[in-house]
């Protein structure tokens, strides 16, 4: 992980510091937030690769042959990674390689030249992890001399669930959420390069997919309807209790198509209200409608959205959505 990539909170490091450039000196040896980085043994320090994109932020992080690699621009050439997009593969000269964790390399790169496209990289699932969380601040770097342009947000996580974290992400710059995020958004964040957690207290790692989380809940509501539909006869449900479980067997009233808790109703902050449409000729319901409302509606820039059968989400800020509210 980059260190131009991290967030730390302003009230406890100075901006010197943030700027200073991905490594610190730690007692004579190269270290990345207090990890240990060494030149990796039997392997050359300078060379050429060819690997596909995952990330792009402060710099590059690609993937190659199952390593990953966080690619900072040469000295000057900040501008040097912004042609690229995930998925392309690049052949690239780098120098100054090492090695802080596992698998995960850092380097400086040289020279680096487009070779094709691919389709999205993949990490090992033993490197990725995913987080529920409040979205505390972000923040987008623009047009700043000493670091690449970087996107970054701060989230309030379960410590109990997710450690005795403080918990920064990285953000692609190529991320279309990013831009409409909204402090206090419940996130639903799958990440990878993640760093061992801080003296400090702070955890950081780079965003791999990012979703409000109320949108996963509409969107497994959608998958369940279509599923239960397809199942019985009535046709779709007729409340989201009946897509709920904990039931000896599935049946028409107790499904188990998805988690208890969001067949409750409420999820995320949200509340979701379900009303079937009327039977056709022969009794079975081919209509539907979901209400998505904040726990906390009538604050400032508080979204609410809305659902039907066509699967097409709609929203509005500050009061309800309905079948005539702007898609998202």
């Amino acid at each position: 992980m980059r260190f131009d990539s991290i967030i730390l909170r302003g009230d406890l490091v100075p901006k010197w510091l943030v700027r200073v450039g991905a490594l610190l000196v730690v007692a004579g040896t190269p270290a990345l937030f207090g990890q240990q980085c060494f030149p990796p043994q039997g392997r050359a320090s300078a060379g050429t690769m060819v690997a596909t994109v995952m990330f792009r932020g402060g710099g590059l992080t690609v993937q190659s042959r199952g390593e990953i690699f966080d690619l900072d621009p040469a000295k000057g050439k900040r501008d040097a990674f912004v042609t690229f997009r995930e998925g392309d593969v690049v052949e690239f000269a780098y120098s100054g390689l090492l090695v802080c964790r596992g698998d995960n390399y850092t380097a400086t790169v040289l020279q680096i030249t487009k070779k094709g496209t691919s389709p999205p990289p993949t990490v090992s699932p033993s490197g990725l992890r995913a987080i529920t969380a409040v979205l505390t601040g972000k923040q987008e770097i623009r047009n700043d001399s000493a670091r690449p342009d970087s996107r970054q947000i701060s989230v309030d996580a379960d410590r109990g669930k997710y450690g005795n974290c403080d918990w920064s992400f990285a953000v692609s710059l190529d991320d279309h959420l990013f831009p409409t995020l909204m402090k206090g958004d419940m996130l639903r964040i799958t990440y990878f390069d993640a760093a061992p957690p801080s003296a400090g207290g702070y955890c950081f790692a780079s965003v791999w997919r990012m979703n409000l989380a109320v949108l996963d809940s509409l969107h497994t509501f959608e998958t369940a309807e279509i599923t239960y539909a397809s199942i019985y006869i009535r046709g779709f449900s007729s409340d989201l209790t009946s897509l709920g479980g904990g039931c000896p067997q599935p049946s028409e009233n107790c499904a188990g198509l998805v988690e208890d808790a969001l067949a409750g109703g409420l999820s995320g902050g949200y509340r979701f209200t379900y009303a079937a449409g009327g039977p056709d000729a022969s009794g079975r319901v081919n209509k539907f409608e979901i209400f998505a409302d904040p726990l906390h509606a009538g604050e400032a820039g508080v979204r609410h959205y809305f659902m039907d059968d066509s699967g097409v989400i709609r929203w509005e800020s500050g009061r309800r959505a309905g079948p005539n509210s702007p898609p998202i």
